[in-house]
């Protein structure tokens, strides 16, 4: 049952976290994750929980040398089909793996910032869902670290931007209003902050669609189809 394998998920979390996994056991585990969040009928609280372990793993790459669990977490974020707590817990993991240098993290914050975009509008449509709080405080959590243990791990995509770092601050000073907005309880968003958005999403599209030159592209077919869903 999907709540049995939800509290294996939690202690697979702290195996990870305490680094006693070996790297044979590693890529096994990344495998089957992915293989499960690659199923669009489980529970959102289950998939919540395997990209959150999904990110936890201390492994940049699979056995071919491809940033196999950013490109899972980013089509995750993208994919308009996943429930809001999926889709941020995906953010939010992108903000704690291992980002090898040669991931386009244009396309990575891209789908991070239309994806606050995306929740722009399901908060104006749905103001009531109890969820926001804790979805746009995750949005929040791809950027920064959460306390002083995740600050010295250099969690949070501004701790690793390198040549990327103007673009990740960017999309960061439209993130962070909209998250003290809403945890404030500020209810639904106003037309400035939205435009805003558009704005950046219309000058920041990505020139190439795949996160990395031998991974597939993350395109809006693919990713972002529908399953009409509820939400």
């Amino acid at each position: 049952h999907q709540a049995i394998k939800i509290v294996a998920l939690t202690g697979i979390n702290r195996i990870s976290i305490g680094g006693t996994l070996s790297q044979t056991d590693k890529l096994e585990l990344a495998d089957r994750l992915i293989a499960e969040l690659k199923n669009p009928s489980h529970h959102p609280w289950y998939q919540m929980r395997l990209v959150e372990t999904l990110g936890r793993i201390d492994l940049a790459v699979d056995r071919e040398s491809r940033p196999f669990i950013v490109q899972m977490l980013t089509e995750a974020v993208a994919d308009r089909g996943r429930h809001w707590v999926v889709r941020t817990e995906a953010a939010k993991a992108l903000g704690r793996a291992q980002i090898p240098a040669n991931v386009n993290l244009n396309k990575v914050v891209y789908e991070i910032a239309q994806l606050a975009r995306d929740m722009v509008e399901g908060l104006n449509k749905k103001p009531s869902a109890f969820y926001w709080k804790h979805c746009f405080f995750n949005l929040y959590l791809a950027f920064q670290p959460l306390d002083a243990a995740e600050r010295a791990q250099k969690f949070g995509l501004l701790q690793n931007g390198g040549q990327y770092k103007p673009l990740i601050q960017s999309a960061y000073d439209l993130v962070a209003p909209l998250t003290r907005h809403v945890i404030g309880g500020g209810g639904p968003v106003a037309d400035g902050p939205i435009k805003q958005l558009d704005d950046w999403l219309k000058q920041n599209i990505p020139d190439n669609q795949s996160i990395a030159p031998n991974m597939p592209a993350i395109n809006i077919p693919q990713a972002r189809e529908s399953r009409n869903r509820t939400r």
